[in-house]
């Protein structure tokens, strides 16, 4: 269709039968980032350049925004006397294998994008006015590209997405707009097919409190950005606040909280609280002091015939003269993190592959902002210090060593925060692509990146 003028007169008298109708269609997606046009018809070079739009898109995680319906487009045809005046995208969203019997489908408008510029010299044909795909005379394009209707906030499953195209028109006047004609494959509506997976976690820590405290225990879910219930439930305790307070606490204990998100999926956490014992005051005792009586010194009395012998003198004692004592100089902040650095273990986060050696790296907090403190160290040695990690993004670089193939990148706590452990989250660019990683550490433990060229 349409592939030479010659085709193109013979094409205009066949359609003459319907006097408008559609010559090419595809679905707008955004996967991964990237967007792209997945083709449902359209042959040859009217077909609307991408992918098929009859393929399985993979997996994606539930809430990730990682799939999207940004959008569609249809290219219309009509003859002199008939008329286009809008199209729609028709969609539904299903479990895959269970499509319901009494189907309501979502409407997405595609508003009127652009015309074509007619033929060119010998009968040739010309592009549409923003050059996008070759057309003839009274062609039209309707098209939106711009919509972020995530696909990702559902529960965990196996799904299909299933779509047909609208015309409205005339076939009898230049202006109405009274006739609908529905675009579908030979087979029925176009469809694809994904999964969604769905995971999520609670952090467990320890917390050392004065005996007789009142203390708050935190369930910190990641990821934030969902619906949670809780159930705290601990021998003498139960509780359905996230954040409960305990009041007058005595003794050391672990309290447990079973976490559960919007579509029922249930994940268990602990807190270990320490109770340090209140120090007693101890009352000395005050002695009285004892009364030592002095003997008086008795004269003693020297015979006539008996010789007084001269006391013999008493060699001074050798004083050594005084050593200078070698002053301690203090520990520098920088060697105490690096200490605590070496005594903590380094656990894995993930592990990366690269081909050029240019790393931009930013850290924000994801949850709640508490003063959180770490210092970074990239194969061993310290190159941040104390960089507090705030809702507002922090942008680092570092070029990785050449004469190594293996890199790493050490996440060390200075402090806990307000609310343990010390958390946060990375936006990753590396070789044009951007990974997000979150991380979390403590007094026992490093977060390790690992970098390795390919």
């Amino acid at each position: 269709m349409k592939l030479t003028s010659i085709i193109f007169l013979i094409t205009s008298f066949i359609f003459s039968q319907n006097n408008f109708g559609s010559f090419a269609s595809a679905v707008y997606l955004e996967v991964n980032g990237n967007k792209e046009f997945y083709s449902c018809s359209g042959e040859g070079i009217d077909k609307i350049s991408g992918n098929d739009f009859q393929v399985d898109l993979g997996t994606f995680k539930r809430k990730s925004g990682k799939l999207k319906l940004a959008g569609a487009e249809i290219k219309s045809w009509r003859d002199k006397q008939a008329n286009v005046c809008k199209g729609e995208l028709q969609y539904v969203l299903y479990k895959k294998g269970k499509r319901p019997e009494n189907i309501k489908y979502h409407t997405l408008e595609l508003p009127h994008d652009s015309d074509c510029a007619g033929f060119g010299p010998f009968g040739m044909f010309k592009n549409f006015s923003n050059s996008e795909g070759r057309c003839g005379p009274r062609d039209q394009k309707w098209k939106i590209d711009s919509k972020q209707n995530d696909l990702t906030r559902i529960c965990a499953g196996e799904y299909t997405l299933e779509v047909f195209f609208v015309l409205y028109g005339s076939s009898t006047s230049q202006t109405a707009c009274n006739q609908k004609l529905s675009i579908r494959s030979k087979t029925g509506n176009y469809k694809v097919h994904f999964k969604i997976s769905d995971s999520f976690s609670v952090v467990s820590y320890k917390k050392t409190v004065k005996q007789g405290s009142d203390v708050k225990i935190y369930a910190q879910p990641n990821p934030t950005n969902d619906t949670y219930t809780y159930i705290w439930n601990t021998d003498n305790f139960s509780s359905t606040e996230r954040n409960p307070l305990l009041k007058n606490v005595q003794k050391s204990q672990t309290y447990y909280v079973t976490a559960t998100n919007s579509c029922g999926l249930e994940y268990q956490a602990k807190v270990q609280l320490e109770v340090l014992p209140n120090q007693t005051k101890v009352e000395k005792k005050i002695e009285k002091p004892k009364v030592v009586t002095t003997p008086k010194p008795v004269e003693k009395v020297v015979a006539i015939n008996e010789v007084e012998e001269k006391p013999k003198s008493i060699p001074k004692p050798k004083v050594e003269p005084k050593k200078e004592v070698e002053r301690i100089k203090p520990k520098t902040e920088e060697e105490i993190i690096t200490e605590k650095r070496n005594t903590r273990k380094d656990v894995l986060a993930n592990r990366y592959n690269y081909k050029n050696g240019k790393l931009v790296f930013e850290i924000y907090d994801y949850g709640q902002e508490d003063g959180d403190l770490i210092s970074l160290f990239y194969n061993d040695k310290l190159i941040f210090h104390k960089v507090e990690i705030k809702k507002e993004k922090q942008r680092f670089g570092l070029t990785l060593d050449k004469n190594s193939s293996v890199h790493r990148l050490v996440f060390v706590a200075n402090n806990l925060g307000e609310v343990a452990p010390n958390t946060g989250e990375l936006k990753l660019i590396l070789d044009g692509k951007t990974y997000y990683q979150k991380l979390a550490t403590d007094e026992n433990e490093n977060a390790l990146l690992e970098f390795r060229k390919l």
